[in-house]
């Protein structure tokens, strides 16, 4: 059994967490998948985009297609469960990461992000701001090979980042997966990177 003294650190970018927190809000009776960008060192992932994919069952089409389309190195994968009380990956999420997994053997072991759909719900409504990284759960290839091996969790600027959050959250700002820029044309429904996500951030911070 892992110790936090071996346990990989995570540690998520304020830009990161609330795009990953508005993608959910957005879509909020389904499970939604998202790429995450970052770096890897010997301590530590450090998470500092998240690509919103999709808020459907994703296809290997659609993941390859995704992938195709960022730059930067790819880290990891993001869900949020469909069902308000899930708080674990789904098959589709553990299938994603194993398979990043093998193809990102020689970069690192990519993490798996969970939001935790409840604490997610009471943060973005101001309901609970008290225990802040309980809205994301991390978690690492365990013994059986599957991505169900919790990680230890660090949120940048944690307090100012859940702010960032909630204030993006209240003045209506939308974060667009690739699927939703795909049916709502190209043209006009943007994807990423968000240039209002970025610029509530920034404000916050």
């Amino acid at each position: 059994m892992s110790t936090d003294e071996n346990k990989q650190n995570v540690v998520v970018s304020p830009l990161a967490l609330t795009s990953m927190l508005l993608h959910s809000a957005k879509h909020g009776t389904t499970s939604v998948h998202g790429i995450l960008i970052g770096t890897f060192s010997s301590d530590a992932v450090k998470v500092t985009s998240a690509i919103p994919v999709c808020h459907e069952a994703p296809t290997k089409p659609l993941i390859d297609t995704a992938l195709s389309l960022v730059d930067g190195v790819v880290v990891g994968w993001y869900t949020a469960p469909e069902r308000l009380e899930d708080e674990r990956p789904g098959a589709p999420a553990l299938r994603i990461a194993a398979s990043l997994g093998a193809n990102n053997s020689t970069l690192g072991e990519p993490v798996l992000i969970v939001l935790q759909n409840q604490a997610v719900v009471d943060c973005l409504t101001g309901s609970d701001m008290t225990n802040n990284t309980s809205v994301i759960k991390a978690f690492g290839k365990d013994f059986g090979k599957q991505w169900m091996e919790p990680l230890i969790v660090s949120l940048q600027s944690e307090t100012k980042a859940l702010e960032a959050a909630r204030q993006a959250h209240a003045e209506n700002v939308v974060v667009n997966d690739l699927v939703d820029h795909w049916e709502g044309g190209s043209s006009s429904t943007e994807w990423y990177p968000s240039a209002a996500v970025a610029k509530c951030v920034e404000h916050v911070l």
